[in-house]
């Protein structure tokens, strides 16, 4: 009752009540806005026999709900190139350059919003003190805390600019009619300017809400991601037999390079944003990884008369990130044309019957690397009023492995009713062994990932699709 008075006292009351304040803020509207969403697109094809091009470019701006800078700005250009040099040589590129600015919400005014009280206005005429804005602090009506997000809004800004290249080229050689060899290089180049700023601001009173002096967080962020893939097809079709044998490698390397500074103390304008501006600096922070795997593999495919199927493939996969490095996984699988059988002949149920099995086995990598350190820390302890020091070592390394899914599936492709009801149907066993999952060992401190997880997913999948052509022109 009392913050009800002072908030009569400070405010007026209310004409329509004289017992409530005249003021009656609705903090979720006065905090959002109505966003906009705006693309455009231009695009350029064409070409010959000998050669096909595609050239476009796009732009995207959508607005955020939240009543402050807060807006993501990306251009994209993209570009795409097949040339068929020679009867035996066909090669080709694409590019995509995307620039990218992104003003992320202050998410914290989410949360001083909701707790927020009604009898507090926006702004405060009699809060002159109230610096560089008199807006008003629920202090002044008794309550331990400012509540007012418009200083969290209109006092921070969280910039990121993202570009990013994605590039590819290849090459595809017809050594013979039946044998083709093709390479291919992918590069995905990825750059994040991040720049956090805080200003300073002051309610009058003494408390955490208070902003003394400005802060700025500077971050950079490169990621790269190149993978470079080699495949050798042989593909023959004699008689009844239709034979496609695959063999390939892959090489990837994934690397991320981190450079972080924090500095405070600097003008309030946005002229002054720099690191070099600031008094003060802290919380420095270098750092970097890289990753490669070398896969090999390959693929064998066989078909007879289109009624029974048969096909295999083996993985070698090696990384780094493990000590033991290389990986090895098979699958093979098998299936039944059913209605290419003379006795489903004018059956009158189904169009299309394929039956289908399946077992194999997959390596999982998507998983932090092994790791570890040896911690000393000095303890103490007291044994009969007298104090003794010791010390206390932990090995706190990861030696992982290779998580694999091993996997069985059983199903079923169907077309029925005039190829107007298909049917998709499985049943699947999934077991991931040597999962990755933190363990905290009895007696040492710490927690360590190790090789131990047993994870098993298993069920039925089914997918029914009705499509009916009622004319030529309606479906």
């Amino acid at each position: 009752a009392q913050f009800i008075l002072n908030a009569m006292q400070r405010y007026g009351r209310s004409r329509v009540n004289p017992n409530i304040p005249d003021v009656n803020t609705d903090w979720y509207d006065q905090i959002t806005r109505q966003a906009l969403i705006t693309s455009h697109s231009i695009g350029i094809t064409g070409g010959g026999e000998k050669a096909t091009y595609a050239v476009g470019a796009n732009y995207f701006g959508q607005e955020g709900i939240l009543d402050m800078k807060n807006e993501y700005e990306r251009f994209n250009i993209r570009t795409k190139l097949d040339f068929e040099a020679t009867d035996w040589l066909k090669v080709g590129t694409n590019m995509v350059l995307s620039n990218a600015t992104r003003y992320d919400p202050e998410g914290s005014a989410w949360r001083v919003a909701y707790f927020a009280v009604p009898i507090m206005p926006v702004f405060d005429p009699n809060n002159a003190e109230f610096a560089p804005t008199n807006y008003a602090s629920a202090t002044d009506l008794g309550y331990r805390g400012d509540q007012n997000p418009f200083h969290l809004l209109n006092f921070s800004e969280n910039r990121l600019k993202i570009r990013n290249v994605l590039a590819n080229v290849y090459a595809e050689i017809s050594i013979t009619d039946k044998l083709k060899f093709k390479t291919a290089y992918n590069h995905n180049l990825e750059t994040i300017e991040g720049r956090n700023v805080r200003l300073p601001f002051d309610t009058s009173n003494e408390n955490d809400y208070e902003r003394p002096i400005s802060t700025i967080t500077k971050q950079n962020i490169t990621n790269s991601n190149q993978i470079w893939d080699n495949t050798l097809t042989y593909k023959n079709l004699f008689g009844k037999h239709d034979l496609t044998i695959l063999l390939g490698t892959s090489f990837r390397d994934e690397s991320s390079e981190l450079l972080r500074a924090q500095g405070s103390g600097f003008p309030s304008n946005e002229e002054a944003f720099y690191l070099d501006q600031a008094t003060a600096f802290e919380d420095p922070a270098d750092g970097g990884r890289r990753e490669f795997g070398l896969s090999y593999f390959t693929r064998v495919a066989y078909n007879f008369d289109g009624k029974y199927l048969l096909y295999g493939t083996f993985r070698a996969d090696g990384t780094n990130k493990y000590q033991e490095k290389w990986g090895y996984f098979p699958t093979v699988g098998v299936g039944w044309v059913v209605t290419g059988e003379e006795f489903m002949q004018n059956n009158g149920v189904f169009d299309f019957l394929k039956l289908r099995a399946s077992w194999g086995e997959l390596g999982n990598d998507k998983v932090p690397s092994s790791e570890g350190s040896i911690t000393s820390q000095v303890v103490e302890t007291a044994l009969g009023d007298i104090r003794f020091s010791g010390l206390n070592t932990s090995s706190d390394f990861t030696a992982l492995k290779w998580e694999v899914t091993e996997e069985i599936n059983v199903g079923l492709t169907a077309r029925l009713f005039d190829n107007n009801l298909s049917v998709e149907a499985d049943y699947y066993v999934r077991d991931t062994k040597d999962a990755v999952i933190p363990v905290e060992r009895p007696l040492i401190p710490g927690v360590t990932r190790q090789n131990v997880g047993e994870i098993r997913n298993s069920g039925f999948e089914v997918a029914l699709d009705w499509t009916k052509r009622v004319s030529n022109d309606f479906s």
